[in-house]
């Protein structure tokens, strides 16, 4: 797996399988969405201040609050000449 190959290069976190990342994910929840971002390379005009406000509110914490992300630009940037951006 990509991510799991990213985060022991990346940030030395070692995962034996999907199981133990998906454990990570749900103990430490702000790393595992923190490092989503940057794996993803999402670029915003304005740093997140917190990845996520009121987790314990499901629905209803907020995200990645203070980013500013231009989703059309994420779309534009995978596109390929000649082909759809979107279908």
């Amino acid at each position: 797996m990509k991510l799991i190959a990213w985060l022991k290069e990346k940030r030395g976190l070692e995962f034996a399988d999907y199981q133990s990342l998906w454990q990570w994910s749900v103990t430490d929840t702000e790393a595992f969405w923190g490092a989503l971002w940057d794996y993803f390379g999402i670029m915003s005009d304005t740093p997140f201040d917190k990845v996520i406000d009121n987790l314990k509110i499901k629905p209803g914490g907020r995200w990645f609050t203070g980013a500013k992300v231009n989703l059309t630009e994420h779309v534009m940037r995978m596109a390929r000449p000649g082909e759809p951006a979107l279908y």
